[in-house]
């Protein structure tokens, strides 16, 4: 230690101190109502239009205009070109009928003609999946019948389950009921006979108390949610 009080050997950082402006009320008005100032004018244009923020500005513009735009296209009216002066009428294997009108507006109707939808263009997907006569699908269904096991056991039963593929009038379903799991049911679509989501099938599983023991068929109905 020197005489200084300073230590030989050892670095010190000298750290400028800056004086922090005072608030000044005239600064604050002078901007705040400094509408004929050009120096202010150019400081804040520059500040708000440089090369970076117009880019983001015209992306912002650009989404806002473009997603009205895509929402205003999808939800018009759906129109499909028969011919003109032509109208038809399509069944659809829920039971619902697809009437396209002359100008080529489509809607949904039921078996009394009543107007259940009228189609828009982002209806377009679902037409076609509708208009298929096979596809997977994903529907809830609640079944009941009688089943038999290979013990000679005679039982009812009832549950539910999903339809996961169809073609024409054939459902494919899996399902559980208090006794069983089915888990490959096979049914057929009754809907020419009136009974709309209504199916007769036949299934096969295994009950809970016996599994992959007891085996059983069931002559079965499925009503479709």
């Amino acid at each position: 230690m020197s005489e200084f009080n300073a230590t030989i050997g050892k670095k010190y950082k000298l750290i400028e101190v800056k004086e922090k402006e005072p608030f000044s009320a005239n600064k604050f008005f002078d901007g705040l109502f400094g509408l004929f100032s050009g120096v202010g004018w150019g400081r804040d244009l520059s500040g708000m239009f440089n090369i970076r923020k117009l880019i983001i500005y015209a992306l912002i513009i650009v989404s806002i205009f473009g997603y009205g735009w895509y929402q205003g296209k999808i939800n018009q009216p759906l129109k499909i070109d028969i011919g003109d002066y032509q109208s038809a009428q399509i069944k659809l294997h829920n039971g619902y009928v697809l009437f396209i009108e002359k100008d080529g507006t489509a809607t949904i109707r039921d078996e009394k003609g009543n107007i259940i939808k009228q189609l828009k263009n982002k209806d377009l997907d679902a037409l076609k999946d509708k208009l298929k006569p096979y596809g997977f699908e994903l529907s809830p269904i609640a079944i009941g019948g009688v089943s038999g096991g290979i013990d000679g056991d005679i039982s009812g039963e009832m549950g539910i389950g999903l339809r996961w593929f169809r073609a024409w009038k054939i459902n494919i379903e899996s399902f559980l009921t208090n006794k069983a799991i089915y888990p490959l049911g096979l049914s057929y679509s009754l809907t020419g006979m009136g009974l709309d989501n209504t199916s007769v099938g036949i299934g096969v599983g295994t009950s809970y108390e016996k599994f992959l023991e007891d085996k059983r068929i069931i002559a079965y109905f499925s009503i479709k949610f």
